[in-house]
């Protein structure tokens, strides 16, 4: 359906544009075999982990943008947040395929609050009902 109301897909566009420029960032750096699920998530995990440091807390606030841009300590920041991306998500593998029960229940998350199923819809275009 056309968007009827002014403004109304702001939050969306945003969204949009944003996930657009990581994968253009990071399309071709990692080769063949990622799709744009996996260049997006990748780095939102990393981010999320950067936004966990208290350092780079302290000096975002303590200074202006263009001073934490150039910090010393961003580079050391993103590889212990590529670290630690990379560490959490081999433990959660390894327990995941190693257990039924956490297989099942994060199969009943994605299909419940998830909305695996109605992605999948949305994505083939095919309307239905639920």
């Amino acid at each position: 359906k056309p968007v009827t109301d002014a403004g109304s897909g702001a939050v969306q566009d945003k969204q949009k544009k944003r996930l657009e420029e990581i994968i253009a960032a990071l399309s071709g750096l990692f080769g063949d075999g990622l799709t744009e699920g996996d260049l997006v998530s990748f780095q939102e995990a990393v981010e999320r982990k950067m936004i966990e440091s208290d350092v780079l807390r302290n000096q975002a606030a303590a200074n202006t943008k263009e001073q934490f841009v150039h910090s010393p300590a961003l580079p050391d920041e993103l590889m212990n947040a590529i670290m630690d991306t990379m560490a959490v998500h081999q433990s959660m593998s390894r327990q995941a395929l190693n257990s039924d029960a956490i297989r099942a229940a994060m199969l009943a998350a994605m299909l419940a609050q998830g909305g695996l199923w109605e992605a999948f819809r949305q994505r083939t275009g095919a309307a239905g009902h639920t």
